[in-house]
């Protein structure tokens, strides 16, 4: 028992002076002063990053801070800024940069905060294209179309693509480019439309830079290609619409020469709710249209009238390309707006640069929409497998191709020629037809067999009885106008330059409103 007790005594007098001599840990000084530099934005050590890159951090009762940045340690000065924030732009891919701030506490009294870094994401690994698929659709009396996109793996149009550069699968099987006629139009060749909203941030900090922005703007408008129509926004306290689309390169100079200062407001996701409200997109045989807002600020949304929520929502898959002028803007925010890119710019003299490449993507992202056109060999009520890819594409994921499915019940097959007026139950058309006295009458001619894009051209026999007063887009439609007096007749000559094809058709006027044709007679 007297052993026990012993031993018991000594452990606790072992515990009692080990007490005694501990010591407190050791206080950080960095997260003990409330002055120095803490918490950055981005995390340190944070990896892929965007190349445009707010930083932020906290620290109590400075008046200003100096900031260290550059892709050495230490960093070398950047910039002295008074507020807990700074945007660094212009950054190059899988660097590491290095960051440092100086909370300035008076004349004569400072606080240095650590050295933090970051590395931005690494650039593509590989070459290649996307594509976007719109619309598989067949039609009478064997055409096949499909209407589709080609990018870049940033999402940048491809533009000059030919029709050797696509293979297409029926089945699992390569159709001949030959046999099946096989041919790509592009958008000067289709009704064709580009939709581009211009909105320009007015607000009263851009003061100093609203001339350079216009001029930047008139870049844009100058380089305004066929099919692309332009409407012109302001926008501060809301978005005003100074000019509505239009093709007119005066029109839309004097509109953005109009552009005067708005107010201390700043209406961001409104204008953006606003800007993409303009058009939609649309892809049928009838009528393409795409859009794209192109939209400049040097801040952020100030008013609070709409949320960042909300304008993600409105702006859904369409595109919009935005433009963050001086330090004061919000990357993160602004990156995820501009899905068709988001474009940092430090200074007002590089502005107009950087519009005339905005409209230069623009140009070729127009120029990427393709519409590739074939004749199926396939026949009978049963649904095929379709595959379009890009030869030689190294990009080798799903969005690499285009997969899809058609029916080819009541396909038939046709000699190859230009027929007007062809329909599924006339599929070669007719030669003779009426027209109304002092009416109009519509012609529209189609190809079989067009191993090259149909390039149509009308004429009139005699223009003092039937004259050709209209044409669509691709010329494959026109207009007819009776100049003449009932009972007389003349022929309507039109030729696929192209395809070396051509075609004749009588027209004949009425006294009467009733149009009659007469078609030749079909074996199939």
């Amino acid at each position: 028992m007297r052993h026990f007790v012993t031993k018991f005594l000594l452990l606790l007098l072992a515990i009692l002076l080990s007490g005694c001599f501990k010591k407190d840990a050791p206080t950080d000084p960095v997260t003990s002063d409330p002055q120095i530099p803490v918490t950055p934005v981005p995390a340190d050590k944070s990896l892929d990053q965007q190349t445009a890159v707010q930083l932020q951090w906290e620290s109590a009762g400075a008046q200003s801070f100096d900031i260290y940045f550059g892709p050495v340690n230490p960093p070398p000065f950047l910039k002295n800024v008074t507020e807990k924030t700074v945007t660094v732009t212009g950054l190059i891919n899988s660097t590491t940069y290095y960051w440092q701030v100086k909370a300035n506490i008076s004349a004569t009294n400072f606080k240095l905060g650590p050295v933090w870094s970051f590395t931005t994401k690494a650039a593509d690994p590989f070459p290649g294209y996307k594509t976007q698929k719109y619309l598989i659709e067949s039609k009478l009396p064997c055409f096949v179309n499909i209407l589709f996109q080609v990018t870049d793996l940033n999402g940048i149009g491809i533009p000059g693509l030919l029709t050797q550069d696509f293979e297409v699968q029926e089945n699992f099987v390569a159709v001949s480019p030959t046999e099946s006629a096989m041919h790509v139009k592009k958008k000067d060749q289709i009704p064709y439309v580009l939709k581009t909203v211009l909105m320009l941030d007015n607000s009263t900090s851009i003061a100093a830079e609203l001339a350079q922005i216009k001029a930047a703007a008139m870049e844009l408008v100058n380089g305004i290609v066929p099919r692309q129509e332009i409407a012109v926004y302001k926008f501060s306290d809301g978005p005003v619409l100074v000019q509505d689309f239009s093709d007119d390169k005066a029109v839309l100079q004097a509109a953005i020469n109009s552009i005067d200062m708005g107010f201390a407001t700043t209406d961001l996701y409104g204008s953006v709710i606003t800007g993409v409200s303009r058009w939609d997109d649309l892809y049928s045989i009838s009528s393409v249209v795409q859009g794209f807002l192109v939209l400049l600020t040097d801040g952020n949304d100030t008013q609070g009238r709409h949320t960042f929520a909300q304008a993600m929502n409105a702006r859904g898959t369409k595109k919009i390309i935005v433009v963050g002028l001086g330090d004061e803007i919000q990357p993160a925010i602004l990156t995820q707006i501009g899905n068709a890119g988001f474009y940092p710019i430090d200074e007002a003299g590089s502005l107009s640069a950087k519009f005339a490449e905005i409209q230069q993507q623009l140009s070729d992202w127009a120029n990427s929409f393709y519409w590739l056109n074939y004749m199926s060999p396939k026949r009978g009520d049963n649904t095929h497998q379709l595959k379009l890819s890009i030869k030689n594409n190294p990009y080798l994921s799903s969005d690499g191709y285009i997969v899809g499915e058609f029916n080819s019940k009541d396909f038939y097959s046709v000699s190859g020629g230009v027929y007007v007026n062809a329909d599924t139950l006339n599929p070669y058309g007719f030669t003779n037809t009426t027209i109304p006295r002092n009416g109009t009458r519509e012609l529209t001619a189609t190809t079989y067999l067009s191993y090259q894009v149909p390039r149509y051209t009308w004429s009139s026999s005699d223009t003092t009885i039937i004259k050709i007063t209209g044409y669509s887009v691709d010329s494959s439609t026109v207009t007819l106008t009776a100049a003449g007096s009932p009972g007389q007749s003349t022929d309507i000559n039109v030729r696929d330059e192209a395809n070396n094809y051509s075609a004749v058709v009588n027209v004949l006027i009425l006294n009467t409103g009733n149009n009659k044709s007469r078609k030749p007679r079909v074996n199939r």
